[in-house]
């Protein structure tokens, strides 16, 4: 028999990131790419025989958006985000949900191949 899954891992300011369960790195060492935080809440799903009843696969839990950020370009009309999407750090049964720390800033949204004088009007980039 064989063995499909992902590991989800939450930082302490909520930002997800999903690793194949056979590269999985170890959760002492493990720093967001996003904040640098350590891991806040994991959860192993098992993806194996696929999603049940319900819509899920086993251990798999649906997060909640505490926070997203995202503006709207003035110039080309789509919304680019500012940072990742954070989301609630899911309570133990029975216990309330974490709160998060406070969240570091992140780069603003870059726009690729795009000139403006004065940066981008919705999020301040320079560069843009």
């Amino acid at each position: 028999m064989s063995y499909e899954g992902v590991t989800k891992v939450l930082c302490d300011n909520g930002h997800l990131s999903v690793f194949d369960a056979y590269d999985t790195p170890r959760m002492t060492s493990w720093r967001c790419k996003h904040c640098g935080e350590g891991s806040a809440w994991e959860a192993h799903v098992d993806q194996t025989n696929g999603p049940d009843d319900t819509g899920l696969c086993p251990g798999d839990v649906k997060l909640r958006v505490r926070k997203r950020h995202e503006c709207k370009c003035g110039w080309c009309g789509h919304k680019h985000s500012k940072e990742p999407v954070q989301y609630f750090i899911p309570a133990a049964r029975g216990k309330a949900p974490r709160q998060l720390r406070r969240r570091q800033p992140v780069n603003p949204c870059k726009h690729k191949n795009r000139t403006m004088n004065g940066g981008c009007p919705d999020c301040g980039d320079p560069s843009f």
